[in-house]
């Protein structure tokens, strides 16, 4: 939820805890910050070392709902460094997970499931495949959070460009930028930005600047008034 800008301090402060974690021999709670650092480095960029704490994460993991978050990460992480058979994998074991029916959480569902395995298949090379699923759809299938409809729809916006259909691209990513403002997550915003940049939607990608001006702005500091 935080701009990409500050991604960095979170991977900072995350493995910070983690090496306080380390010591605590607590294996849950270690699996748990690893789960949270291995995120955090994914998303500030440092992909592989993000995939090495996952992988000791869902070693660690106990119970289909924790093990099946770490998994859910993992597959994210192998789907944006292309790694095809570690995403595989780990999405097989995730969904496994899911057919047990062994609890819900934010990362282990079935609406993140989908969102999690659309977005590996446009990164692995099978943007046909992604489509295919995108037309499908998901029955009885919902976001356990808000969020995650803003992250779905940038997804949906960028596998329906892979696929060749800018026209629904254009809507699901419009739709993206409007509830990313008002649920206040600037880097689903400046996601949306990427994503319509790599199609050459620059309607979009402006509108998504102003966005996040508009955004920057609510979130700056009230200035201090002199008194005279």
């Amino acid at each position: 939820m935080l701009p990409e800008e500050r991604l960095v301090t979170a991977a900072h402060w995350t493995g910070k805890a983690l090496r306080v974690t380390e010591r605590l021999e607590d294996p849950p709670f270690l699996a748990h910050a690893l789960r949270m650092h291995g995120n955090e480095l994914r998303k500030a960029d440092r992909v592989s070392a993000g995939i090495a704490r996952l992988h000791r994460a869902v070693q660690l993991s106990v119970g289909a709902e924790h093990r099946g978050t770490a998994l859910a990460l993992l597959a994210r992480a192998a789907g944006e460094q292309g790694n095809t058979g570690l995403f595989d994998h780990a999405l097989a074991g995730y969904r496994q997970l899911l057919d047990t029916g062994g609890g819900r959480s934010m990362l282990f569902n079935p609406f993140t499931f989908r969102e999690v395995e659309l977005r590996g298949l446009v990164n692995t090379g099978r943007a046909a495949d992604a489509v295919r699923i995108i037309r499908i759809g998901v029955p009885d299938a919902a976001p356990v959070a808000p969020q995650w409809h803003v992250i779905e729809r940038v997804t949906a916006g960028q596998v329906l460009l892979a696929g060749g259909q800018r026209d629904e691209a254009e809507e699901a990513l419009r739709a993206a930028l409007a509830a990313a403002e008002v649920s206040r997550l600037p880097h689903q915003i400046q996601r949306t930005i990427r994503v319509a940049e790599a199609g050459e939607l620059n309607g979009v990608a402006q509108d998504g600047r102003t966005a996040l001006h508009r955004l920057n702005d609510a979130f700056a500091p009230a200035s201090s008034f002199s008194s005279e």
